[in-house]
């Protein structure tokens, strides 16, 4: 999977792509490489080869799997580090398992002119929420049902709110509304919360 959106910068625009591996990577439209920033957690993922068991993340199942956002020159995104543990070099990542939860999740603003990490937050839990910008605020979500907007310039948590069941896609804003999809409740319901200011 692969992930891109269009920064504009002062030097011009920055094309952005992201995927499982857990790196970020702008270029000029030209195809151009102007940074390559690794987010989240790595281990042993730069093997060529090796013996015996081994633990590897980001896992088969990616760190960049949802969504980002991109505002006023900086990119917003989540990384879950679920790793996979491979019993040996001849098993195929469909033979072994991603182990969700045991890892946190990491929120991160980056430079879209530099690739410099602005901040970055760690959150408990897997974050499947993408990232969705509105105003001054850049909103995520967790698998286990809690909903979070975070100030865009520092990170910081401005409010959460814990919906009943979890959830594994990313929120849309429609008008003063913000609607996150439930998927895991019971039953899956569509929540609408409405966005002051």
């Amino acid at each position: 999977m692969v992930i891109t959106a269009i920064a504009d910068t002062e030097s011009g625009q920055v094309v952005i792509s992201t995927g499982k591996l857990g790196r970020v990577i702008g270029l000029r439209p030209s195809g151009e490489v102007l940074w390559d920033t690794p987010v989240g957690v790595h281990l042993n993922d730069d093997l060529t080869s090796f013996e015996g068991e081994l633990e590897i993340l980001p896992g088969a199942a990616g760190s960049l799997v949802t969504p980002i956002a991109v505002a006023d020159g900086v990119i917003y995104l989540s990384v879950v580090n679920a790793p996979i543990t491979y019993s040996g070099p001849e098993e195929s990542s469909t033979g072994a398992a991603t182990i969700f939860g045991l890892f946190n999740s990491q929120f991160v603003a980056i430079d879209a002119a530099t690739g410099n990490i602005l901040w970055e937050v760690e959150l408990s839990g897997d974050s499947f929420g993408g990232a969705t910008v509105v105003n001054d605020l850049v909103f995520t979500s967790m698998l286990k049902g809690l909903v979070i907007a975070m100030d865009r310039k520092t990170g910081e948590t401005v409010w959460t709110y814990q919906v009943p069941g979890g959830i594994n896609g990313w929120p849309a804003i429609a008008g003063n509304m913000i609607l996150i999809p439930v998927g895991f409740g019971d039953p899956p319901v569509l929540l609408a919360l409405k966005l002051s200011g």
